[in-house]
């Protein structure tokens, strides 16, 4: 179990809150627990000076030092923009401690089960997770559209600005405008001539309005997700 606790407390990939709970859970099955420890972060929850706290009692518990994770903690490899599921559902123990464990971890997630039974326990803690997930990558989803939607109108304003100062978009500064940009031939052109018609006053063609389509589709899925 020790070991398993070094190998936790080297990985810096595991968000605040999860690390939370799984330091909370690691604790509560050393046998150097303190029964008020877990009480008082029961109660308490998540902050990040209640996390330090927790993962200094861990280390008591465990009798770790810093040394400890220099010398036995595996190199933790980070992955980068990679749209994976960010929680995992805890490896309980068995038997009795097992089934506390996850009595504690619904308590702590305000997690509802049909019954103490771990049956139970398991499918509403699944489903939790579940959400909890599906609820992440519909907000990674929104936020790489949004950065899209800043992307698209920072080149629009490029286009602007090029026209207004009274320069004609050649081929050349085109490509150079849109380089990097995931966006169709048909789409540029339509933004050219949007541009056009907003240097020179006119009313833009139906159907040139492509800088904010990407704006609307991520505040469309930021708010489904904010409703659920």
């Amino acid at each position: 179990m020790r070991n398993e606790v070094i190998t936790f407390l080297s990985d810096e990939s595991i968000r605040p809150e999860g690390q939370y709970n799984q330091a909370l859970s690691f604790y509560m099955r050393s046998e150097n627990a303190n029964p008020g420890v877990v009480r008082y972060h029961n109660v308490s929850g998540y902050s990040p000076q209640r996390l330090s706290e927790l993962v200094y009692d861990l280390k008591q518990a465990y009798g770790i030092a810093d040394a400890d994770l220099v010398k036995k903690a595996p190199k933790v490899v980070q992955l980068i923009k990679k749209q994976v599921p960010r929680f995992k559902v805890p490896e309980w123990s068995t038997g009795a401690p097992g089934n506390k464990e996850r009595k504690e971890y619904c308590k702590v997630n305000e997690i509802e089960a049909a019954s103490g039974k771990n049956a139970d326990l398991d499918i509403a803690i699944q489903d939790f997770i579940d959400n909890a997930n599906a609820k992440h990558l519909e907000v990674t989803a929104a936020e790489t559209i949004q950065r899209e939607a800043t992307v698209r109108e920072t080149a629009f304003s490029r286009v602007v600005k090029a026209m207004s100062e009274g320069q004609k978009v050649t081929p050349e500064m085109k490509a150079e405008i849109f380089a990097g940009i995931d966006i169709t031939e048909d789409e540029q052109n339509k933004m050219i001539e949007k541009a056009s018609a907003n240097v020179l006053g006119d009313v833009p063609p139906e159907g040139t309005d492509v800088t904010t389509e990407a704006t609307v589709n991520a505040n469309e899925i930021t708010a489904d997700t904010e409703k659920k």
